[in-house]
Parts: C-alpha cells; structure tokens; sequence
C-alpha cells in the first residue's frame, strides 16, 4: 500500500526522485481511506495486521505501558518532546470540540 523510496546511493537532487506532491497525497489520501475501512471493519485484528504490513512489526499489545511512554518522551530532545506536548494538546482539544458540537447537534 504505502511506497518506499530508498534514496541511499542516488545521484541528484532528492526532489527529483520523490514523487510529485499531488500524486503522492492523492496514494496517502487512498490509503488512509483503505486503512479507515478496514479499522472499521476488523477493529483491532486490523491493527495488528496494518503494522505488521505497512510498519513491519508484529505487535504483541496495541497498549503501551506508561513506563515505556514516559523512557520515550524523556529520550527526545526538549524542543522536539514541546512539540510533541504542543500537537497532542491541540489535538485533544480538536477532538474535543467535535465530540461536544456532535452532543448538540
């Protein structure tokens, strides 16, 4: 589903061996869309098999243990676990506000 492009060994400028934009985001648009469907349908057994296919890892739990988290967050470098905190918060409160206007409408 997803393409690789390994550009280790290539000659020339990277953008000129990537895809375009377009036709790149219109593939990510089609398989965000399969693996929605296929979520919807399967539940969990489908997320086991979606990593597996497109991540390359066989997952024993779809839960992280906090103390895993938690080495993770402390492993990166502050700017980037700030940004981190920063896009879940905005995220948290994105889906906040649709779960409250889906209440009220």
């Amino acid at each position: 589903m997803l393409t690789r492009v390994d550009l280790r060994g290539e000659d020339g400028a990277p953008e000129t061996l990537l895809p375009r934009p377009g036709h790149f985001y219109d593939h990510v648009a089609d398989t965000v869309r399969e693996v929605i469907a296929e979520v919807r349908q399967r539940g969990d057994a489908a997320l086991y098999d979606l990593t597996e296919r497109l991540d390359g890892v066989r997952l024993e739990s779809l839960v992280v243990p906090q103390d895993t988290g938690v080495k993770a967050l402390s492993s990166l470098p502050s700017d980037l676990r700030d940004a981190l905190m920063v896009a879940e918060a905005a995220v948290r409160r994105h889906h906040e506000e649709e779960l409250r206007a889906s209440r009220e409408t």
